[in-house]
Parts: structure tokens; C-alpha cells; sequence
């Protein structure tokens, strides 16, 4: 019998989703629910059924953040100039559009995963995500998606913080491995030397444009979820988001 695609810690921004969230919560659940579609995609899942508050305002909150990053003009010119950078080292334009964007995404994780409140804030909703806490505010679909989940879980508890690996040779290392899922987007491994030397030299830009990218994702979304920075509780910001 087929078990399902085993879950894969491949690339996702974990510490993004928790940075800008938490610029409205502090509440672990609302943080663990900002993962949340992070964590569904990895394991195969179809979107499980949440009754808990915080968890669905977390949801809400991730994807909010992702229409709004993606179109984000701090992003595009970060994603851009790596692509760039890899046509220019031998890419096609294809995969180097694409190993930019996954590039680009992997080095904010990293430069976020170096601020200690944001590391802290992710291990404690990582915490809050455990199965045994979910009964009742998460319902998968299946028990094989439940079962992929914990797995899942298993394998976020034991790596903590090195989920996120600032070396430029492991983000290449996933870059390459998810973008080989997609044959016209795949980077030969005969480039694999000049994505790695591409991302080493984008890191220190991608780190220096990280606080306005978040201060421009806080702005864009307090329409919808209130001023950012009163970290309010999880029932009135859900109030006001509904």
C-alpha cells in the first residue's frame, strides 16, 4: 500500500512567516499557524480543518505575507540581481530565474534565523505544532497525512535551528534538489560551484535589505490586521482579521 511522499524539509521560509508574524503575536499558536501551509505542502497534505483561533489567524497571516513578498519590490530586486549574477556565471535563464527566487528566499530564512527572539519565537511555535498538542484544533483528512505530519514534527524538534543552514553550500544543496522536481528549472550539477559562489556573494545583501522587507510587509498588511507591533492576543487580532 502507498504510505504517501515522505516529508522533506526542503525549502520554505519558516523564519520569515514567524518574523512577520510576529509583529502582531507572540502567542506560540499563532506563530506555529503562520507555518502551517508550509509544513501541509511538505508533507503531500490537503488543507486540514482548524477550530483553534490562533492557529487560523496564523494561516491568514502566512497567506497574506506571501502575496504581498512575492510582489514585493525589495524582493524582485533581490531575486533579479541573483539571477543575474547566475546567467552570468553560465545558467540558462530558466533555471536562473528560478534557483534566484528559492535562493533569495533561503538567505532571508538565514538572516533571520541570526536574530535570537525570532530563533526563539520559532522554536516555540515548533513546539506548540507538536501532535499531541493539535487534537481537536487540527484535523487532517486523512491518517496518513496525519502520520507524514508527525514525522514531520519529528524531524523539526531534532534539528531546531539548523533547519536553517547559512552555508552558501547547503542552500545549494536544496536549491538544487527541489528545483530538479522541475526538469526545465533544474540546475546541472556542473554549476553547482558557480550557484554556490553566486549565493555567498548574495548574502550579505540579502541580510542588509531584510529590515525594509519586513518593515514593507508589516505596512502593507496592517490594513488588514491592525497596526504591527502591538503584539495584541490571539482573540482580538482574529476578531479584527475576521
Amino acid at each position: 500500500r502507498r504510505r504517501g511522499p515522505a516529508p522533506s524539509l526542503s525549502p520554505m521560509n519558516f523564519f520569515g512567516h514567524v518574523a512577520v508574524a510576529r509583529g502582531w503575536s507572540h502567542d506560540s499558536t499563532v506563530l506555529f499557524g503562520a507555518m502551517l501551509p508550509d509544513f501541509v505542502g511538505m508533507v503531500g497534505a490537503a488543507s486540514p480543518r482548524v477550530a483553534h483561533p490562533g492557529i487560523a489567524l496564523g494561516l491568514e497571516l502566512h497567506l497574506a505575507t506571501d502575496d504581498h513578498f512575492h510582489r514585493s519590490p525589495v524582493f524582485r530586486a533581490l531575486t533579479r540581481e541573483s539571477a543575474r549574477v547566475l546567467v552570468a556565471r553560465g545558467l540558462r535563464r530558466g533555471p536562473a530565474l528560478a534557483a534566484g527566487h528559492v535562493g533569495v528566499e533561503l538567505l532571508v530564512d538565514c538572516a533571520l534565523g541570526r536574530d535570537p527572539e525570532v530563533a526563539a519565537d520559532f522554536l516555540a511555535a515548533v513546539t506548540a505544532g507538536a501532535p499531541a498538542r493539535l487534537a481537536g484544533a487540527v484535523t487532517w483528512t486523512s491518517p496518513g497525512e496525519e502520520a507524514r505530519y508527525a514525522r514531520l514534527h519529528a524531524q523539526l524538534v531534532e534539528r531546531g535551528l539548523a533547519v536553517v543552514d547559512p552555508e552558501p553550500a547547503r542552500i545549494t544543496d536544496r536549491v538544487l534538489r527541489v528545483l530538479a522536481r522541475r526538469p526545465r528549472l533544474a540546475v546541472p550539477e556542473v554549476a553547482r560551484e558557480a550557484v554556490t559562489a553566486a549565493f555567498a556573494s548574495a548574502a550579505g545583501p540579502v541580510a542588509g535589505a531584510v529590515p525594509e522587507l519586513l518593515a514593507r510587509l508589516r505596512e502593507e498588511l496592517s490594513p488588514a490586521f491592525g497596526p504591527a507591533g502591538r503584539a495584541a492576543s490571539a482573540a482580538s487580532l482574529a476578531r479584527g482579521a475576521g
